[in-house]
């Protein structure tokens, strides 16, 4: 209790709140007399963070560099203060409209590979000679030197620091104990105050011990409900040589596997292991340079959101929105099934729903052709 004390006196204005410091600690079983044990260092964070009634502002990409910190904000934050948004831009916006609105500073945690995405925000909204707009951005750092990772995130995680430099955000990496995490925070807010800018909190891998998320939805399955390889397996059988472009993640490992396991080529296959969001794209590009040939493209739902105008683009190109709008209604039966389980948990929705995005495609998409 002491402790928390300190750090409500030297770091906020008023007090922290006492009774979620005290829940960190008995969860980790510290006693009285205790040094706080690297497990804490999430929920410490995090306390520091929602001080004087800060807010955070989220990003629903998957990172497993800070999954343990997006799991517990999950389960340790009010619906009101974590939002989360489509993509790293529109965080950034949420971010400014939050302190315009009440003048507090607003946090929004992402990974390095979206710090592309909030380049154009952060310049010409949050930037000091611009509108002078304090935010804590807190960067998992994939990619850093001297670790192993996956080729774009050993490219990102190399030129980060400079890029930050560069656009003059200011930036500490967040140490992996109790008090270094006390100072570096404090120093942000004391810059943010002072100078009213962005100011930047790099997370390195394996800062935080594991965490197990508390409030799981309920795994959706059916006995006729197909799985996501065996949807890939199906494709790649009534399609075994056209052009096809898959989006990151397991989609494309899958679809490697598949290719190898049953011996076909990969010449006609585009994996995209980056740039999430664009995959829609990478085979518009193709197609319209190709205008014979069917080209085909296996995109995510979370990743399509991201960057939905392109789909409009595709249908003013194409002419031709058929295929989607039959497909949409299948793939999206999933989604919206999890969005209601969300919904009816948390009392708010996670972003544009699949009735309301397929309408989009048939109004504006028709509309532009």
């Amino acid at each position: 209790r002491d402790l928390i004390r300190d750090w409500s006196s030297d770091v906020c204005s008023s007090d922290l709140p006492l009774d979620a410091m005290l829940k960190w600690l008995e969860y980790f079983g510290a006693a009285e007399g205790d040094t706080i044990n690297k497990g804490a260092l999430v929920q410490l964070l995090l306390a520091l963070l929602l001080a004087d009634g800060k807010r955070l502002v989220s990003l629903i990409v998957p990172d497993s560099l800070l999954k343990n910190f997006c799991d517990y904000v999950t389960d340790n934050t009010a619906p009101a203060d974590h939002v989360i948004s489509a993509n790293e831009g529109t965080a950034v916006g949420m971010a400014a409209g939050h302190h315009l609105a009440t003048g507090k500073i607003p946090v929004v945690y992402l990974q390095n590979s979206g710090l592309g995405n909030i380049v154009n925000p952060v310049l010409s909204l949050a930037d000091p000679k611009v509108y002078s707009i304090p935010m804590l951005l807190v960067i998992g750092w994939r990619g850093e030197p001297g670790k192993k990772d996956e080729p774009q995130h050993q490219v990102q995680g190399r030129v980060m620091p400079h890029m930050l430099r560069e656009m003059s955000i200011p930036y500490e990496v967040l140490p992996d104990y109790d008090e270094g995490i006390d100072a570096a925070v404090a120093n942000a807010y004391a810059y943010m105050e002072a100078h009213k800018g962005p100011y930047a909190l790099l997370v390195k891998k394996n800062t935080f011990e594991k965490y197990s998320l508390v409030k799981r939805l309920e795994p959706l399955g059916a006995p006729d409900m197909l799985h996501r390889e065996e949807i890939l397996e199906h494709v790649i059988s009534a399609f075994p040589n056209e052009p096809m472009v898959t989006t990151t993640g397991f989609t494309s490992r899958e679809m490697f596997e598949l290719r190898a396991h049953k011996g076909q080529s990969h010449a006609q296959d585009f994996l995209t292991v980056g740039s999430m969001g664009h995959c829609s794209s990478i085979a518009l590009g193709i197609a319209l340079s190709q205008p014979k040939r069917q080209v085909l493209c296996v995109d995510g739902d979370g990743a399509a959101i991201m960057h939905m105008g392109s789909l409009v683009t595709a249908g003013a190109e194409q002419g031709d929105l058929d295929a989607i709008e039959q497909f949409m209604p299948l793939s999206f039966t999933t989604v919206n099934q999890m969005a209601t389980k969300f919904f009816n948990m948390e009392g708010r929705y996670v972003y544009t729903t699949p009735k309301s995005y397929l309408e989009l495609l048939k109004q504006i998409g028709r509309a532009s052709c």
